[in-house]
């Protein structure tokens, strides 16, 4: 389903306003950018109107996911490993008694307590200077861990901090200009930087607060650390690295899959993050996603990669939930394959002794017999109809689908059970009841 578009503007009819900070807008479907729209001022001194391809904002953690690519190109090209001990290219960091790999960095689950905490901690202003001197020595006065490297994920800034350190301490390059020449100039990403200096710059988007009255006041970056956070993008450059990750232009196949795989803990159990990307489910689908948010700006991108959606969202007000926002998208063009999505698995018939496969694709609803595959219509909440053959969903006691019911002109009421990995689920009598009831229509 394409939402009309003035579903999508009402959700942001309160910043579509020449006095008010607002965002921009991208919606990508089958790689197509299909909706693009600036709301709001990028700039209320200079009167400069948000333009979805050129203003560029602070995108804040959404950064990571960049800083992540650029250790991922130095490993396949063989300059590092990710089991490699932190010590290694920082000696100066203390021992903590454990060893710290570049992949706790990565996937935050090192114990190090995060900069942006204890630079808070103390008494110091995120409006202010703070540089990647400030960021180190913070890193390097610290004493003991939080935790056992690899035991819990806490999200925490200073792995992506020592990353931006690390990429020189290789290369010989900034992150700017090693990403610049592996990732950005590569994918046409003209108007991408990480911001190391402040240097005034076209269309650079301010962020704001709310004051009083209905007033707004900027606040204005002055730090110049990256790694952690530091991109400058548009969100036209951020629909090329998101199709990226269906051609694999840039890094190929692998690099892709090394992007999306989620980390693990030290019993084997698997968490949410990626490289620099929360791989999760979002009401049954899976989201690859990652927002940010420091001064004014609250910025997101999030794909769904089986249904070949993106929504990226770039704000420039304190009070501007991104994710939110992103969310009702989502739902304005998903919420029939969220209600799809509860049908799908594998159902077997102990009287046929056959397993029928159930999967919502693009909307509609499949089901695989053998080698034949079929398109299914809806013709009750819980029915659909293929042919000559109908197929009724039946429900457990918590109302979850536990079993479909198919029946023909000849042959009825043919009982398929979900299964849930190795164990099915087991049929009661509510559920006898209800199918029995629910097949007599």
């Amino acid at each position: 389903m394409n939402p009309s578009t003035k579903k999508i503007d009402a959700l942001f009819a309160e910043y579509d306003k020449a006095d008010s900070p607002g965002c921009a807008l991208g919606i990508i479907r089958d790689g197509e950018l299909v909706y693009q729209c600036g709301y709001g001022m990028a700039d209320l001194e200079k009167s400069e109107a948000i333009d979805p391809l050129k203003s560029r904002f602070y995108v804040a953690s959404v950064s990571k996911q960049f800083t992540a690519a650029c250790i991922l190109m130095l490993a396949a090209h063989g300059k590092l490993s990710l089991e490699d001990d932190v010590r290694i290219y920082f000696p100066e960091l203390p021992d903590y008694g454990h060893e710290i790999s570049l992949r706790h960095l990565m996937h935050h689950t090192s114990g190090l307590r995060d900069y942006l905490d204890l630079w808070w901690l103390a008494g110091r202003s995120f409006t202010g200077p703070l540089s990647n001197e400030d960021g180190m020595g913070l890193l390097l006065r610290q004493r003991q861990l939080d935790f056992e490297p690899g035991s819990k994920f806490v999200y925490c800034n200073s792995g992506y901090k020592l990353f931006a350190e690390l990429v020189p301490r290789i290369t010989g390059l900034t992150l700017r200009q090693f990403a610049e020449r592996e990732l950005f100039a590569p994918l046409g990403m003209r108007d991408t930087f990480f911001d190391d200096d402040n240097a005034a710059i076209e269309h650079r988007v301010v962020s704001y607060r709310s004051g009083e009255g209905g007033s707004f006041k900027a606040q204005v970056k002055e730090f110049t650390i990256v790694g952690s956070g530091g991109l400058v993008t548009t969100m036209g450059d951020l629909c090329r690295w998101d199709q990226n990750f269906y051609t694999a232009k840039v890094g190929g196949p692998e690099f892709i899959e090394q992007m999306q795989t989620r980390g693990q803990f030290n019993d084997g159990r698997q968490h949410g993050y990626a490289a620099g990307l929360f791989v999760r489910d979002y009401k049954g689908l899976r989201i690859v996603h990652h927002s940010g948010n420091m001064l004014g700006f609250s910025t997101f991108i999030g794909r769904f990669p089986e249904q070949r959606l993106s929504v990226i969202l770039l704000g420039n007000l304190r009070t501007f939930n991104s994710w939110a926002k992103a969310g009702a998208i989502f739902d304005l063009y998903l919420a029939g394959q969220y209600r799809l999505r509860q049908f799908a698995g594998a159902y077997y018939s102990e009287e046929l002794q056959v397993t029928y496969d159930f999967s919502p694709c693009a909307g509609d609803l499949f089901v695989r017999r053998g080698q034949e595959r079929l398109l299914l219509a809806t013709t009750d909440t819980d029915q659909f109809q293929a042919q000559d053959t109908t197929f009724q969903f039946a429900r457990g006691a918590a109302g979850q689908v536990v079993a479909c019911v198919v029946s023909t002109g000849r042959a009825r009421e043919i009982r398929f059970d979900k299964q849930l990995g190795k164990k099915r689920i087991r049929r009661t009598r509510r559920t006898a009841s209800v199918l029995s009831a629910r097949s007599r229509r």
